[in-house]
């Protein structure tokens, strides 16, 4: 069964930093400006773009609340991931979709690399902890909101995809660990971020190359994303099984 050709699809984001790039790239690809349908939720003609917040709970939250009045015609779950694979480097666009979503050969073209996906409930920081995970998991890359986000979409029978890039490889160590400076709704404590940085000043040369490159990453993946959404603007989708 094929799903209607004029519903939106959605694109789905953990946090700002990763969803700016592309609703610029799309914009301008587009020729069209976005409206804000929410705090955390853009839309264009045929295309909608939300901002869930990280990890499971966020995730789940949000894509709960924004189906209950919606139902998209697709669903894409992008973002940054950490490398689990030592053949995966930072800035590295992976992907995993559901059978006959996404047409390999329009993957391939654009240079996405068939990615496994492990979901995790904490940021993975270190090496030893990524190869552990690889270990246990088999997984490529390890993520915090994607399989919560795509369970939710099969339960209602929507295809859905994720998009991500590799923010980490596999034998790198995050500059902080992010994971212990989040509060209880797993969003970032910011004051708790602030005193780590005035008790090791020496983090913050480190953290701002780390966010250079991440700003990169972040380009990277939304030059696929605009061209995987393109293509499905006027693609046939199939129902999830």
């Amino acid at each position: 069964m094929e799903l209607s050709g004029n519903g939106p699809g959605l694109i789905t984001f953990a946090v700002p930093e990763e969803s700016r790039p592309f609703l610029r790239a799309w914009g301008r690809a587009t020729a069209s400006k976005p409206t804000r349908c929410g705090p955390s939720c853009w839309r264009f003609p045929g295309l909608e773009v939300l901002v869930t917040g990280m990890g499971t709970r966020n995730a789940q939250r949000g894509i709960e609340t924004f189906l209950r009045d919606r139902h998209p015609r697709w669903v894409i779950t992008a973002g940054f991931a950490g490398g689990l694979d030592p053949g995966c480097a930072h800035g590295t666009v992976g992907l995993s979709s559901d059978p006959d979503f996404i047409d390999p050969g329009v993957s391939n073209g654009l240079g996405l690399m068939p990615m496994t996906f492990h979901e995790s409930l904490r940021v993975i920081p270190t090496p030893q902890a990524k190869a552990e995970l690889r270990r246990r998991s088999g997984c490529q890359a390890v993520d915090m909101e994607s399989a919560t986000i795509r369970r939710a979409c099969h339960d209602l029978r929507i295809p859905s995809a994720t998009i991500r890039v590799i923010s980490d490889d596999a034998g790198e160590a995050l500059p902080l660990d992010f994971g212990a400076l989040m509060g209880p709704d797993d969003r970032m404590d910011w004051t708790r971020f602030a005193l780590t940085l005035l008790g090791s000043p020496s983090l913050i040369p480190e953290l701002i190359r780390f966010q250079r490159r991440l700003s990169k990453c972040s380009e990277g993946l939304a030059k696929g994303l605009v061209a995987i959404a393109q293509h499905l603007r006027t693609a046939p989708v199939p129902a999830a099984h």
